[in-house]
C-alpha cells in the first residue's frame, strides 16, 4: 500500500501491525480496541487530507472507510478467523 506519502505509508504499516497483534491475541479486548481505534484515527487523518486537497474520490473513499468501520464495530473477543481475514484482505 505504498502511496508516496510518508505519514500515510507509515500509518498503513502500523495498521497491519495492529491487525497482527489482534490475530496473535484474539482473547485481548485491548488488542481489538487498539486496532479499531488505530483504524479510526488513520481514516480520519486520511479523509482530512483528501478533503483538504479536494480529492475527486473523497466521497467514495469515505464511504468505504465508513462501511469498514461499521463492520469492525461488531467484532468481539475472541476475534474470529473470518474477522481477521476481513481486516487482512481489505
Amino acid at each position: 500500500f505504498f502511496l508516496q506519502y510518508q505519514r500515510i505509508d507509515d500509518e498503513h504499516k502500523h495498521l497491519f501491525h495492529t491487525i497482527w497483534a489482534c490475530y496473535d491475541n484474539r482473547e485481548s479486548s485491548y488488542a481489538l480496541l487498539n486496532m479499531v481505534a488505530t483504524m479510526q484515527q488513520h481514516f480520519t487523518y486520511e479523509e482530512g487530507c483528501m478533503k483538504a486537497s479536494k480529492h475527486d474520490g473523497y466521497a467514495r473513499h469515505k464511504q468505504v472507510h465508513d462501511c469498514y468501520m461499521d463492520k469492525l464495530k461488531h467484532f468481539s473477543v475472541p476475534v474470529k478467523d473470518k474477522d481477521i481475514k476481513y481486516c487482512m484482505s481489505w
